[in-house]
């Protein structure tokens, strides 16, 4: 009883010492990289649009049919935080670079997080969210061009995040909270960008990476109101994208297609997932980044003592775990395997979306932020 309670105690301190030590880790590496030159950023195309549309009419929260905006209603949350940067300071980007920031970082600490609850390994955990984080394959990851994106992405992979630990917790009331927190999160981030959307298995998918498909299903039965809090967002995304549907009118409907369309459009050019969306993502995307970074300016003297201080101790946290993780592949051999294709499946499903328009074929700006979620996991776990 009492060697129980000790081991009790390690796990938690375990547990404890590592949300600890992630997200302040996270926080000094994209300090690292981001402060040299992400708040000296100006805009680009989009930046001033937006600016002008505020200065003009004013900070657009949430887009109705009645709004200047209307056209955009598939996405009603997407100028929120440009809005609250420009409410808070409406004479500079400081806020825009400071609310990029904070979701960059979010989504490590959300990625660590899930990567912990998946394979209990600090190291690995580590790195997958600082890949997430600084992944190449997309041009766009930094820039405040892509703050709303990065809102999305951020609220989809917190809300993953808190339903995964909901399972964990064994009070139903915290339970709830958690669960229903992460609902809400998801709804957000399908009401921020729709491309979120398409992550919902996402939770499902690595349940199954986890436990298998005997053991998973066995313990998703335990999980009843964790699944309810889910679905009940899911189907609120699906409700409003149908009553939207009805109010668009003919000729804006012809224009931004509709929901049902664009899905039939994606799965006809499904071939180009391969041939676009595989390849920039775990092969070009590094080419591109080592040619950039030999190319590069004087922004990237740091990376010689910021890359190595990182990947020695990533190293040395994944050395300190490595009896975990032979201990896990020896119950369960299976496991890696499932997380692979998991990291496969979930890539997929965040590059979707962008296969509906052919020019989202040909460019790297935006089109692989949400792919970049299971690319950190396929990187890690090969190495």
């Amino acid at each position: 009883m009492k060697m129980n309670k000790l081991g009790s105690h390690f796990v938690k301190d375990q547990l404890f010492s590592f949300h600890v030590l992630m997200p302040l880790l996270m926080l000094v590496s994209l300090g690292l990289v981001y402060l040299p030159f992400g708040f000296s950023q100006v805009g680009l195309i989009e930046e001033w649009g937006a600016l002008g549309f505020f200065t003009e009419y004013g900070p657009l929260y949430f887009v109705t049919k009645y709004s200047h905006m209307a056209q955009t209603r598939m996405r009603p949350l997407h100028m929120l935080p440009q809005s609250i940067g420009y409410r808070l300071d409406t004479d500079s980007f400081f806020y825009w670079h400071l609310l990029q920031f904070l979701f960059i970082w979010l989504k490590g600490v959300a990625m660590g997080s899930i990567l912990w609850w998946l394979y209990s390994q600090r190291g690995i955990a580590i790195l997958g969210a600082l890949l997430l984080m600084l992944y190449p394959a997309d041009t766009m990851q930094l820039a405040i061009r892509s703050i709303n994106i990065n809102g999305a992405v951020t609220s989809a992979i917190c809300a993953v995040a808190c339903l995964l630990w909901a399972t964990e917790v064994k009070n139903l009331w915290a339970r709830a909270i958690l669960a229903s927190f992460a609902g809400v999160l998801f709804f957000c981030a399908s009401l921020l960008y729709e491309a979120a959307f398409f992550l919902a298995p996402t939770p499902l998918i690595l349940w199954w990476a986890k436990y298998g498909m005997h053991e998973g299903w066995r313990a998703l039965k335990t999980q009843k109101l964790v699944l309810c809090c889910w679905l009940a967002s899911i189907l609120m995304e699906l409700g409003y994208l149908y009553w939207l549907s009805f109010e668009l009118d003919p000729y804006t409907s012809h224009l931004n297609n509709t929901p049902w369309n664009t899905l039939k459009i994606i799965f006809q050019n499904s071939p180009m997932l391969l041939k676009v969306g595989f390849y920039r993502t775990f092969l070009h995307s590094w080419y591109d980044a080592g040619r950039m970074l030999l190319s590069g300016g004087k922004w990237v003297a740091f990376l010689p003592i910021a890359v190595p201080s990182i990947l020695l101790l990533v190293l040395y946290l994944s050395a300190k775990n490595a009896d975990l993780g032979k201990k896990i592949s020896r119950k369960d051999p299976g496991f890696l395997t499932r997380w692979f294709v998991a990291s496969i499946l979930i890539t997929a499903l965040g590059y979707a979306p962008y296969l509906a328009l052919v020019t989202h074929h040909r460019i790297t700006q935006r089109t692989y932020l949400f792919a970049a979620i299971e690319e950190g996991h396929c990187f890690a776990l090969r190495l």
